[in-house]
């Protein structure tokens, strides 16, 4: 339902694929603020794919088997196994992805998730993009960044 002006009134208006990103302004943001970071929706798997120097860090889109719009986030293989198993109900193996390095979020199911889990699931699917370039790479992208997380490679 629409006002004059424009504006929704109702939450119930559907939404096209190509626009899912506008549900979650907070996670659009989150991956946007971090450097070269670029998103997008790709037409052939009617997904929003969140991509850093072409290399994918998460996919978000509708999926069935859920009802549910879904985040695919790349993860440590640990994290990954101990996440799925605190939260077996919004965190399941990657929906068309590799099962032991993706991880799903069933975002209609985010509120079971502590606040800020998400926002540190984001970071660290950039982190390991990021971290998996060429130093030259990284370093074109985000010097500040490169030196960052070298400090933090060495701590894990």
């Amino acid at each position: 339902m629409m006002k004059e002006n424009n504006t929704v009134l109702d939450s119930e208006v559907q939404i096209p694929a190509s626009d899912v990103h506008y549900r979650y302004p907070e996670i659009d943001r989150r991956f946007l603020m971090n450097p070269g970071c670029i998103g997008s929706f790709k037409i052939e798997w009617d997904t929003y794919v969140y991509t850093l120097n072409k290399k994918i860090v998460a996919i978000l889109s509708h999926n069935e088997k859920y009802d549910s719009d879904i985040l695919n986030l790349k993860l440590r293989v640990e994290d990954n196994m101990q996440l799925r198993d605190m939260y077996p109900n919004t965190i399941v193996e990657g929906y068309h992805m590799n099962k032991i390095h993706w991880s799903s979020v069933i975002l209609n199911k985010i509120d079971d998730l502590p606040k800020n889990l998400i926002y540190e699931l984001i970071d660290e699917s950039y982190f390991l993009i990021f971290t998996g370039l060429p130093k030259k790479t990284q370093e074109l992208i985000s010097p500040t960044k490169r030196k960052k997380y070298e400090k933090r490679r060495h701590n894990i």
